[in-house]
């Protein structure tokens, strides 16, 4: 039996260069200590909103949330 996730990523901006990435990174972790079903993730050279949930058992109304939610996040980031 395969599970399957529902994922909604927003990118938010491209790493800086060394000089300044442990400050950036301490920044994200403590900023991710703040938000509501939500996270920032690092993929390649580039900084991710996003929010992951398993697709068993979600009703339209929660997928519109996590998009919003996302998409509000990513705004505000």
């Amino acid at each position: 039996n395969k599970d399957y996730y529902f994922w909604a990523v927003a990118p938010i901006c491209e790493i800086a260069s060394d000089d300044v990435r442990k400050k950036f990174y301490e920044e994200l972790l403590e900023t991710n200590h703040t938000l509501y079903g939500a996270a920032f993730t690092k993929y390649d050279k580039w900084i991710y909103i996003k929010t992951i949930r398993e697709l068993r058992g979600m009703d339209v109304d929660e997928m519109f949330n996590l998009i919003t939610r996302v998409g509000n996040y990513a705004d505000m980031y």
